[in-house]
């Protein structure tokens, strides 16, 4: 080969090294993949900073899987971006990176964005947008105690529940349940029924089994029971005594079936056809998952007002 034959394959080569040829002949360069973007968002050079904020902010809803990591790093640049960024996804994303800051543990942040994108979610998302506000609420204002407070566990338990409803890994928020149920569980069924589900999320099967049997319900004990029941055994996937158990609550009030729906006990339920059919038997055409009756609302403080929502903050210098 000569030395012009040469060349010109080392400029072909070279070419294709950055990514791609236009019509001119000219190198294109290859799109930066998005984890490496994320990286760049902490950059000592503002420039690169901004370029690698501004693509990934092109990149829609597809930026929102890439960023979840930076969502509460320790530089405080690359978190005010990355929040940022999820900020100005579609609703739908930013509700569901809003819910990965609940997990992170900025409760009350995560309460502000969702409460910001909820006239604009689409109808019938799941978890059920009233329901995850209002959670996210309780489980900030609600103060902890040294006995512990069963109203606080079950509160902890329905964001866990809501979390792992989202598809989203929940370690921490599992753990910190999983605390709040130990102060409270001697002498308590149903708290140790309650625990069970945890313990069972948290992968430890023989300490679920040991707190359901010390809290296991009797035959004929009402509601709760058999609702905690269907709910325990929801969770382990045994689906044929999750729905006999479900249809014992609801047999005992009607509530079950609203309860089933729009909170997130019976994730694991959703969309099975029988669980889909008994819930729409008894709400019929009331069955709306997206206008609700908040379950915390009698508890909250009277007139208290619903927490500010948070504009994103300047830009750290």
């Amino acid at each position: 080969m000569n030395r012009c034959a040469a060349l010109a394959v080392a400029t072909f080569v070279g070419a294709l090294t950055l990514g791609a040829i236009d019509a001119r002949g000219q190198g294109v360069p290859a799109p930066i993949d998005p984890a490496t973007l994320v990286r760049r968002l902490g950059s000592p050079s503002y420039r690169v900073r901004e370029d690698a904020m501004r693509t990934l902010l092109a990149l829609g809803g597809e930026a929102r899987r890439h960023i979840q990591g930076a969502l509460d790093a320790s530089d405080p640049e690359v978190r005010w971006r990355a929040r940022f960024v999820a900020r100005r996804a579609s609703p739908a994303d930013t509700y569901y990176a809003a819910l990965a800051l609940a997990e992170a543990g900025s409760i009350a942040e995560a309460a502000a964005q969702v409460r910001e994108v909820l006239p604009d979610l689409p109808k019938g998302i799941r978890p059920v947008p009233d329901w995850v506000h209002e959670i996210l609420v309780e489980v900030d204002e609600l103060t902890p105690t040294d006995g512990g407070d069963l109203t606080r566990c079950i509160a902890w338990h329905n964001l866990m529940c809501l979390l792992l409803e989202a598809g989203i890994d929940c370690p921490r928020t599992i753990a910190a349940t999983r605390r709040e149920y130990l102060k409270v569980v001697p002498g308590n069924p149903r708290a140790c029924r309650l625990l069970a589900v945890v313990e069972w999320e948290a992968l430890r099967p023989d300490e679920s089994k040991k707190r359901w049997d010390e809290g296991k319900p009797g035959e004929g004990e009402g509601y709760w029971a058999d609702y905690d029941a269907a709910s325990y055994h929801a969770a382990r996937g045994e689906i044929d005594l999750a729905l006999e158990y479900l249809k014992k609550a609801i047999a005992d009030n009607t509530r079950g079936a609203d309860e089933a729906d729009r909170a997130s006990d019976f994730y694991m339920l959703r969309g099975e056809p029988r669980f889909e059919a008994l819930v729409k038997e008894v709400l019929g055409d009331a069955k709306r998952p997206d206008a609700i009756e908040l379950r915390w609302k009698g508890r909250r403080k009277a007139g208290a007002a619903p927490p500010a929502v948070k504009e994103p903050p300047d830009a750290p210098k």
